[in-house]
């Protein structure tokens, strides 16, 4: 179990020196409130939204400096270089393979590409080993990264879409011997979410970067399901109980239209999540009431001690992948 001195910056303060500050001015990072411009055409074809990640090289001390950045015009170079004379590189250490991979594929995730030869090939020709663990049914992947004698593997590998990097996410933080391993991303879901968060958009950059073996460590988020008192069992009945999430919490709509694009999902890809959107839209759309306490405060929206709306969530990320249902 590597600790926390083995985690040395990524990036020098010359490298960081260079950071493409248009993304942070693209996206309005770390603005609480702010009226996004719409993006020029030419800009946005050279350099998509969707294409940036969403973790950046650098970590933020505190609430104070985050305050800091309000208002901050990210193209003026003087408030460029107070910016990094207030931020530090993140941390990261070395995989080096000298144990196998464990790689837990979903063959029926997505469009069902078999994407085992391309795996195989690459890793074979780097001198990787590996082992495969096929899913055949719902939760193999939370029992399969729960139950992994994790001495014997270098890290595990996700290759499915964004159900299944949930659960073996959630399977690793639920084993009761804390032991950790790094898990990478193959993408081949039909959203893939997770995988673009990180900036992995296809199968040949996420094996790049698995290859590279470089691992940081990000944020989760974990919520009791209405049992916030019960004891959690062990095992695949504590995902009934609670859930770690790494993209966002979200309630109201956009689970259920999760849900509902699932049937969708074997012939239509991506879209059928518009598809879903429409038929939640029409038949299911609903206002819940939320009672939110930060830091032991009642949030408070109009004077009511509730917030009422169709579409919550908390999230890290511009993705919306990981829901509770």
């Amino acid at each position: 179990m590597k600790q926390e001195e083995d985690y040395e910056p990524v990036f020098s303060n010359e490298a960081l020196a260079h950071f493409d500050f248009e993304q942070l001015a693209r996206k309005n990072a770390f603005q609480e409130k702010c009226d996004q411009k719409p993006i020029e055409e030419d800009v946005q074809e050279k350099k998509p939204f969707f294409d940036t990640a969403d973790i950046w090289p650098f970590t933020i001390a505190s609430e104070q400096v985050r305050a800091s950045m309000q208002g901050v015009d990210w193209m003026n170079l003087d408030q460029q270089r107070e910016f990094l004379s207030k931020v530090e590189s993140i941390k990261a250490r070395n995989c080096s393979f000298t144990k196998p991979i464990a790689i837990i594929i979903n063959p029926n995730s997505g469009k069902k590409i078999d994407l085992m030869p391309i795996i195989q090939q690459r890793l074979e020709q780097e001198n990787i080993p590996f082992e495969w663990f096929p899913t055949a049914k719902a939760f193999d992947s939370f029992l399969l990264s729960y139950n992994l004698d994790s001495d014997k593997y270098s890290a595990i590998v996700s290759c499915g879409g964004d159900g299944t990097y949930h659960e073996v996410m959630n399977g690793m933080m639920a084993r009761p011997d804390g032991k950790r391993l790094p898990i990478a991303v193959v993408p081949n879901g039909s959203g893939n979410d997770t995988a673009h968060s990180v900036g992995v958009v296809d199968v040949e950059t996420a094996l790049n970067t698995l290859i590279r073996g470089q691992v940081i460590k990000t944020d989760t988020y974990r919520v009791m399901t209405d049992k916030e008192n019960a004891e959690v069992p062990e095992g695949e009945e504590a995902f009934q109980y609670r859930r770690y999430c790494h993209d966002c919490v979200l309630f109201g709509m956009i689970p259920a239209i999760g849900q509902a694009a699932i049937p969708w999902k074997p012939c239509c890809g991506n879209t059928a999540y518009t598809i879903a959107a429409m038929q939640v839209a029409m038949c299911q759309s609903q206002i819940d009431s939320f009672k939110l306490e930060i830091d032991g405060k009642v949030l408070e929206d109009n004077g009511k001690q509730t917030v009422d709306t169709s579409l919550f969530g908390f999230s890290h990320t511009k993705w919306m992948a990981t829901a509770v249902y």
